[in-house]
Parts: C-alpha cells; structure tokens; sequence
C-alpha cells in the first residue's frame, strides 16, 4: 500500500469518526461566542443590596458566642442583612453556625419563607418568586454547598436563584441563556456529567484523531498540488 493511500484512509475514516465532534465543537463555540457573558451570569437582575449600619452598643459580646461553639473557628463574619444582624460562625469542619447579634441566640435554618424573602431581595426582574423547593442532591444545574433553597421566577428569562440554607445567601443564579451556554460548554469539552472537566481523556483522545484528521489532510492537499505542478511542468516541455 502506497503512502499515498494510507492517508487518504486516515484521513477518511478518521473523519468520519470525529466529524460529528468537529461540527459539536464549532456549534459549541459559536453559540458561547454569541452569548452576553452579563446575562449568562444573571447579572441583569441582580439587585443591588445596600448595606445597613450597626450599632455595636446593641450587639451581644462576642465571647458569649463563641462559647456555644464547640469547634474551633475558623471564620467569623458580622453582617446586618436582610434577616437582621447576626453573627457568622464557620468552624473548622466547614459548619457554619449563626446567632442573632443583639440576642445571642442561635438561629436555625433559613427556612421557605425567608429563603423567598432573600432571593426576592436580591432579584431586580420583573417576575414573581414561585414557592421555593429544598434541593438536598448536586445536579447539572446546581453544584456546590448542600443543602439549599431553589426559587424560580416567572420572567421571560426563566431566573432561578439558589439559596443557602445555613447562611441565607444567593449563591448561584441560573437562567435560560446560562442553561443553553452551559449545554453547549458541555458538548464543547465533552464532559457528559459534572460538565467542569477538559482534560479526561475522551476530550484528549478526540482531539488527538482531529489533529490526525488535520495532518493528513495537509499532507493530501500538498501531495496533489505537487504532483499537480510537476504534470504542468512536463505537459510545457
């Protein structure tokens, strides 16, 4: 077999094999490339909180806190947000544990009704909150602290915003565009299941054949305009 003929079979079959990645890949991009990064994230209807001033004569000495914890701490935050001020504990083993500011007494988790209240807080659409539903699994959606509170809002945009139940913060925003982007990220680097990983080896053995796919090719077109200038040439003399 010429070599002629063996990259012509590479560069067939192989094509054949990832073609239908290739095409996925520039989808992918395509459709990331056109998407408003600002919208992708939410941070259109993102709210913008103001900050309310504290009165440290009306807080409760921090060492009356800090002995109702058994675990070393290892963070601590004073806020006075939307649920009132409170006092932030995050021992060593990642359990944040929170205490009204001006009582001293420990607070439970967020429940339905405040997790509303939050995301409605922090929401500037033009959409009502649905009744929240308590995530307690990771999904393709969602991935991070468990558990907590998903609020939909019934916008054009399809906004959801996820609330934690051991702090009372919004921390993750989806909406219709990032599902879309994130479908296409998802076919682009070819992880089918947590979608975050671009270096297993399914996405490094198809990039492999496509590179395969690109040198043959490079080789069959130089072979044939060769060989094409060197028929011109004999065809003159």
């Amino acid at each position: 077999m010429s070599l002629k003929i063996l990259f012509v079979r590479l560069h067939k079959w192989t094509a054949l094999v990832v073609g239908i990645q290739l095409f996925l890949w520039v989808a992918g991009g395509l459709v990331m490339s056109l998407s408003d990064i600002d919208v992708v994230h939410g941070e259109l209807t993102k709210a913008r909180i103001e900050p309310k001033p504290l009165r440290g004569d009306r807080l409760v000495a921090l060492e009356s806190i800090l002995d109702q914890v058994a675990e070393p701490i290892a963070d601590l935050q004073l806020s006075n947000g939307l649920l009132g001020p409170q006092y932030r504990l995050t021992d060593i083993s990642g359990a944040v544990h929170r205490f009204d500011a001006q009582t001293g007494k420990p607070l439970g988790a967020i429940d339905a009704g405040q997790a509303l209240a939050v995301a409605t807080a922090h929401y500037a659409g033009d959409g009502a909150g649905r009744t929240p539903v308590r995530i307690d699994e990771n999904s393709t959606e969602y991935r991070g602290r468990l558990p907590v509170w998903r609020v939909d809002f019934d916008d054009a945009a399809e906004t959801t915003l996820y609330v934690a139940t051991d702090t009372g913060e919004v921390v993750t925003r989806r909406n219709r565009l990032w599902r879309i982007y994130d479908f296409a990220w998802m076919l682009h680097i070819m992880d089918y299941r947590e979608r975050e990983d671009f270096n297993h080896p399914l996405l490094v053995s198809a990039s492999v054949l496509a590179l395969l796919v690109a040198l043959s090719g490079i080789y069959l077109i130089v072979v044939a305009s060769w060989r094409n200038e060197i028929r011109a040439l004999l065809g003159r003399k």
